[in-house]
């Protein structure tokens, strides 16, 4: 009976020994794992406290921009001719002797084609009347009539300078030289180009020209004329 007792108390003994051995055999493992991971998790920690993160700048957005600046989208224009005021409505001062006496008119080629001895119905003697828009017009016709209101002399007028100049148109060219002096009075000497049969000159937007077989025309922004054939209009 003691033998069974003896032998029953060694077995729980042993179970007893087998049991905490498990125990202990684990528990180093758990702790070795646990150690590892700390020790990784201090590293990384570590390593993430002692280099530090660059810091960027964050770039200031701004919404307003200089009306200089040009943009793809966008197109700047320029006015190619600055502004400028109207120009201002012409002043004569003076009348040259060659347009002494004449009365005035102004009519398109396209309305009539008069010629000496015909009767002019529409003039003025007061040649500010011809107007174009607010402006006075710079170049018309002007005539020598006779009571019968019969066109005996016709003349191409031109205001330049301020001076008011008629260069007188004829069929037979006896007026050349006389028109030549008139052109002389409006122009320097360089500024007139002599071609023999054509006596001309061209300043700024006024031009003036008399032919040795009669014909005369001036011009500003539009024409008047006494062609070689007698025929009086404006262009």
């Amino acid at each position: 009976m003691k033998r069974k007792i003896l032998l029953v108390v060694g077995i729980v003994a042993c179970l007893s020994l087998v049991g905490c051995g498990e125990n202990n055999s684990n528990n180093p493992v758990e702790n070795t794992n646990n150690n590892v991971s700390t020790e990784e998790t201090n590293v990384e920690v570590s390593v993430q406290e002692s280099t530090p993160v660059p810091t960027q700048e964050v770039p200031v957005i701004n919404n307003s921009y200089d009306d200089d600046l040009v943009f793809d989208d966008e197109i700047i224009e320029f006015d190619d001719v600055p502004n400028s005021a109207p120009e201002p409505d012409v002043i004569v001062s003076k009348i040259d002797e060659s347009a002494e006496g004449l009365v005035f008119a102004y009519y398109q080629k396209k309305d009539a084609q008069l010629t000496f001895g015909d009767v002019l119905t529409n003039y003025t003697t007061d040649f500010t009347t011809l107007r174009k828009g607010d402006k006075q017009r710079r170049a018309f016709l002007g005539f020598k009539l006779d009571d019968n209101d019969r066109i005996q002399r016709a003349y191409a007028c031109v205001i330049y300078k301020g001076v008011l100049y008629a260069l007188e148109g004829t069929t037979d060219g006896s007026k050349n030289d006389s028109n030549k002096a008139i052109m002389n009075r409006m122009y320097e000497p360089g500024e007139i180009e002599d071609k023999g049969y054509r006596y001309s000159a061209m300043k700024g937007e006024t031009h003036a020209e008399t032919y040795e077989k009669g014909e005369a025309h001036t011009f500003y922004d539009g024409g008047a004329n006494i062609d070689r054939y007698g025929k009086i209009y404006c262009d």
